[in-house]
């Protein structure tokens, strides 16, 4: 009722251009309205975005890390077996140097 009342009183003609002003009024803030909810709505895009580049990066962190722990394996496994057949080298030469002493002293 009492909106009715006020609707009224404003659609007299000496309330004219109050009633032009509210109507104006009313439009802006539709518009700001409006304008708020499409910064709103790019906003989420631009965050899904971020979140999509981010993600994107971690992924790729997380692969290149782990191409790099397995080529870190990779390399001390070559490693220990190259130190390995060394020392297998050394100890059959000592044998084989053992022996040789030994046909030697023999004689």
């Amino acid at each position: 009722e009492e909106l009715e009342q006020w609707k009224h009183e404003l659609a007299k003609p000496e309330n004219e251009e109050k009633f032009r002003q509210l109507e104006r009024l009313s439009k802006k803030l539709e518009v700001a309205n409006m304008s708020e909810q499409r910064i709103e709505l790019r906003n989420k895009r631009q965050r899904r975005v971020a979140a999509k580049v981010i993600k994107n990066r971690l992924l790729k962190k997380a692969a290149s890390q782990l191409k790099a722990k397995k080529k870190a394996k990779l390399t001390a496994a070559k490693k220990k077996s190259k130190s390995k057949s060394k020392s297998t080298k050394k100890t059959l030469k000592k044998i084989a140097d053992k022996n040789i002493d030994d046909d030697v002293n023999d004689n």
